[in-house]
């Protein structure tokens, strides 16, 4: 009994001695990989247009990089199309001012993305990044019903009646963009960008103008 108390307290003993010595060796290892602090080195907002071979989307977004060159962002994205369920004798004789009276279809798209920044080491005034992620998809599809009409002086607008049905999904989006921060508060984005769903998949390119902490001071 007394050999199995020596064993069990020689045991505690050596337990100790291995946890102080890995702990002062990982303390070693941890001072001599020092690397520096990931800091935040910009953070800004920015809206604009794009061009698409349907539709003109609008949007904007806010986006965040580290020193390491990751980072993140969120945006909200709106495409406009003309209605894909559109009559082909459908016809509206309202006064428009503005727009050409067609219905339109809505796809609504919420993105949160994981960005890769690569930049040039000799300067800060330009940028390139891939950006991907899962976004929250919300498409309003037009529907029509014919409504006959008399063509008379009091009887405007269209032969069909117009309602909408939303539907939800999710879907992939993908941005590769090139980044010229102007000033530390201004600068423009040019991207090309995709987004992948079962509603209405696409591909364009689009320009934003960005404001916030766009890029820390460029030493003399």
């Amino acid at each position: 009994m007394r050999n199995i108390k020596s064993t069990i307290r020689l045991l505690k003993v050596i337990l100790l001695l291995l946890f102080f010595s890995t702990s002062n060796n990982s303390d070693a290892q941890i001072d001599s990989l020092a690397v520096p602090k990931t800091r935040l080195i910009a953070f800004y907002s920015g809206g604009g247009l794009g061009l698409g071979r349907y539709g003109t989307p609008a949007g904007v977004h806010s986006t965040f990089i580290l020193s390491n060159n990751w980072g993140g962002s969120i945006s909200f994205k709106e495409k406009v199309f003309t209605a894909r369920n559109l009559p082909k004798n459908y016809d509206n004789s309202s006064f428009i001012i503005i727009g050409d009276g067609i219905p339109n279809d809505y796809l609504d798209i919420y993105s949160i993305m994981i960005l890769k920044e690569f930049s040039r080491k000799d300067t800060k005034r330009q940028r390139f990044g891939i950006e991907a992620g899962p976004s929250f998809i919300s498409y309003s599809e037009a529907h029509f019903k014919y409504s006959a009409k008399s063509y008379s002086w009091f009887d405007f607008g269209s032969n069909y009646d117009t309602f909408y049905t939303t539907e939800n999904t999710f879907g992939i989006s993908l941005r590769a963009k090139a980044e010229l921060p102007l000033t530390q508060a201004f600068g423009i984005e040019f991207a090309a960008y995709t987004n992948i769903n079962r509603f209405h998949s696409f591909i364009g390119a689009e320009i934003y103008l960005t404001l916030g902490s766009v890029r820390e001071k460029i030493k003399p």
